[in-house]
């Protein structure tokens, strides 16, 4: 298994709007044992989950390459790498999220 990450600045007005996530992050998780890649996934994470700051053993990245798959796992917006200083992962999208009003 080989692991890299990238960056790139982000293609999201609203994400640049706060510093630490104008870069986009995604890692990068490869089968090398010689066998055929049967193709790349894209794994997303939900609501308060922030994959970066998993430990090892739940690490899927690693047992899809075990399994001859590739993935690509982006940093979500606000979380992890892309959190900003002194607030929780995701506050900003909260914040920033539409009012819900019943009529």
């Amino acid at each position: 298994m080989r692991e890299s990450w990238v960056r790139a600045p982000t293609p999201s007005p609203r994400s640049r709007r706060w510093p630490a996530s104008r870069l986009l992050y995604a890692r990068i998780v490869e089968p090398v044992d010689g066998s055929a890649v049967h193709g790349t996934i894209v794994l997303g994470s939900g609501l308060c989950l922030e994959t970066d700051l998993i430990a090892g053993a739940k690490d899927a990245g690693v047992r899809l390459a075990g399994l001859g798959w590739g993935s690509v796992e982006p940093v979500s917006p606000y979380h992890g790498l892309r959190a900003e200083k002194d607030r929780y992962g995701g506050e900003p999208f909260f914040g920033e999220a539409p009012l819900w009003r019943s009529t």
